[in-house]
């Protein structure tokens, strides 16, 4: 009896830890919602055709998910440059290297509704 209430116990401990773990991963997924699309690609397509650094400067005002979004749409091309810049600066927080680690990491487990 003493066996069977410990691993109860012990199946209840896991499960919690699983749906913490099932929260936290679907807390980072970023989401691109049909209805935003439009408007999302003509972002994407400005900040594309401008500077590196110009670009890098607005970012660095903007949301972590909604400058992701807009990298998730823009042509590679547009966006190494972006992470180079990133890599080789700083702000007032800190090194912006760490700041593109992260969007890669976002955009890695970036979901495009509708596909």
């Amino acid at each position: 009896e003493a066996r069977i209430r410990a691993e109860k116990e012990e199946m209840l401990r896991m499960r919690k830890e699983i749906e913490q773990f099932r929260n936290e991963f679907t807390n980072q997924i970023v989401e691109i919602k049909d209805e935003e699309m439009k408007n999302l690609k003509t972002l994407s397509t400005t900040y594309a055709a401008i500077s590196p650094e110009a670009a890098v400067a607005i970012f660095n005002e903007m949301d972590d998910d909604f400058v992701v979004k807009l990298l998730s749409l823009m042509p590679t091309d547009a966006v190494g440059p972006i992470f180079q810049l990133m890599a080789n600066s700083k702000d007032n927080s800190g090194p912006l290297s760490e700041r593109a680690a992260r969007f890669s990491e976002m955009l890695r487990l970036t979901v495009k509704e509708g596909k």
